[in-house]
């Protein structure tokens, strides 16, 4: 049988940047505030180039990100967020992959039933 090849921790997460790195939506971000403990600025808000999708965290350590569609907040359809997120790259991998656009077209979907009410059979 023939030897596989073992690949060491750090060439697998590099392999794994390179899959997903196609997927990242290009940001600005938007908002700094310093850390207490540190000094260091650390953002606080972002949003897309086309300015489609804003990402926003709650002034205290450890909070997830908001996925907002800017867009369904303006026009009063979808004001919560779509996503809740653990970093800002994972937001940008959602907005990418097209992960949030489906889970604001569910949203907006339940919210529709919802609304209309029971279904008579």
């Amino acid at each position: 049988m023939g030897e596989q090849k073992r690949i060491s921790p750090r060439e697998q997460r590099v392999a794994w940047r390179r899959q997903t790195d196609s997927a990242l939506i290009p940001i600005r971000k938007t908002d700094f505030y310093p850390n207490l403990r540190t000094g260091r600025r650390e953002c606080w808000g972002a949003e897309t180039l086309d300015g489609e999708w804003s990402f926003q965290r709650e002034e205290s350590s450890g909070t997830p990100w908001l996925v907002r569609h800017r867009p369904s907040v303006a026009d009063g359809s979808y004001d919560l967020p779509v996503l809740l997120c653990g970093t800002l790259r994972a937001c940008r991998l959602a907005i990418g992959r097209g992960e949030a656009a489906e889970a604001l077209r569910t949203r907006k979907r339940e919210r529709a039933e919802v609304a209309e009410g029971p279904v008579a059979r």
